[in-house]
């Protein structure tokens, strides 16, 4: 059941909201039935998402998993939002909008004593 859920994800990645459930089964050889329990579980744990068109992206919660480790986009633009913080003297937040949720992803924290703070990983 994981390797079918890896693969369905690597088939949502390279085609971001343009699968639906057909094309995620037969891309993967599976029967209508079975790709459907699949991506369900998917959406249900936030591993995938699916529009009202019935079409598949990755979920918002792999964003959060995908930073956890410093590889994705937080490690690339850190320092650009160094440069911003240290220009601007304030709290700088890098976030990702997804729907109608914005997923903060890396944060560096201004000095002042008073001062936003965001949970990265968190929306």
């Amino acid at each position: 059941m994981l390797r079918r859920a890896a693969a369905a994800l690597d088939e949502i990645a390279t085609a971001p909201g343009r699968l639906r459930l057909v094309d995620v089964g037969a891309n993967l050889g599976l029967a209508k039935s079975t790709a459907r329990r699949l991506l369900v579980a998917l959406v249900d744990v936030g591993f995938a998402a699916v529009d009202e068109g019935g079409r598949y992206r990755l979920g918002d919660r792999l964003l959060g998993l995908a930073g956890a480790d410093g590889t994705h986009l937080a490690a690339r633009l850190r320092p650009v939002i160094e440069g911003v913080a240290r220009a601007t003297g304030e709290t700088v937040d890098l976030s990702v909008l997804r729907g109608r949720q914005m997923w903060f992803i890396d944060q560096i924290e201004s000095a002042h004593r008073l001062r936003a703070v965001s949970a990265v990983g968190g929306r």
